[in-house]
């Protein structure tokens, strides 16, 4: 496990070095199940990525979205939440979720995407029942709401230039 052996990241990132790869994305399953906020040790584990050369981090596995910032130039997703779950029938009340759209520009001597952030409903939008289709289609205060938890998780200057997707409902 990566908390066991600190090395692990630096080992897999250096094999994609060794590739020459252009651009490298770390996605690792990390933080504390249903934390609201991310804590030292993802912190820690996205510095070592960024360090061993990873162009983008994003984390997933605690269930709920969290804050956003850039370490050393790189930006880093501390989590995107739920995507999808088929694990119940009903529609839990506090679980969101977020996509990430990242654009390289690999024309350009800057290795820093553009990205943007798009809310979620992870479980439909249509009743009170989980209709396993995830959708965008978000009301104008439910996007809001998900935005403002991002931003409490997040560095002030960090997300200046983070785009949020905002549907026009």
């Amino acid at each position: 496990s990566i908390l066991k052996d600190p090395g692990t990241i630096q080992k897999s990132l250096e094999v994609l070095n060794e590739m020459e790869c252009e651009r490298i994305i770390a996605l690792i399953s990390w933080g504390e199940k249903k934390g609201e906020r991310h804590t030292i040790i993802q912190e820690a584990m996205a510095r070592r990525s960024i360090l061993a050369g990873a162009d983008l981090v994003i984390g997933s596995s605690s269930h709920r979205v969290q804050g956003i910032e850039k370490m050393m130039d790189v930006p880093v997703i501390y989590s995107m939440g739920v995507l999808f779950d088929g694990s119940t029938s009903q529609k839990p009340k506090n679980q969101d979720g977020i996509l990430i759209r990242s654009v390289f520009h690999f024309n350009d001597t800057s290795r820093v995407p553009d990205i943007t952030v798009i809310p979620i409903e992870p479980y439909g939008n249509t009743s009170d029942h989980n209709t396993y289709t995830p959708t965008t289609d978000l009301f104008k205060e439910r996007s809001s709401h998900l935005i403002d938890k991002i931003r409490k998780d997040s560095y002030s200057f960090s997300i200046e230039k983070i785009t949020f997707y905002m549907n026009r409902q």
